[in-house]
């Protein structure tokens, strides 16, 4: 289950950290981004197992990883086993560009 949160845009700007987006437990489908998303995107491979393709380097996502999608960052993910079930969350706000590289997350990848 995906779960997207609305917020008032005279808000956003107001809001230092703000969940966009919560998904619990779903089968992922394969998505292309050629764009990236506009927001930071946290993903868990809780069953299976995923690529994530950045910048045409392929890189298997395994049961327990994390991956880290920056804003704008184009990606493409997809399932590698019949069934890749993930959880994630969707981030924006004024502190998570700062948040993201105090933790060593400067860059989009698992």
């Amino acid at each position: 289950m995906l779960t997207f949160f609305q917020t008032e845009s005279r808000f956003k700007s107001q809001v230092p950290l703000m969940l966009v987006f919560l998904g619990a437990r779903y089968d992922q489908e394969p998505v292309n981004r050629p764009l990236g998303m506009q927001n930071y995107q946290c993903f868990l491979s809780l069953k299976g197992q995923g690529e994530l393709i950045l910048d045409h380097e392929h890189m298997t996502v395994r049961e327990g990883d994390c991956f880290l999608l920056h804003p704008g960052v184009p990606c493409k993910y997809q399932a590698k086993t019949d069934r890749w079930l993930v959880a994630n969350a969707g981030f924006t706000g004024s502190i998570c560009t700062s948040l993201f590289h105090s933790l060593g997350l400067s860059e989009s990848g698992i």
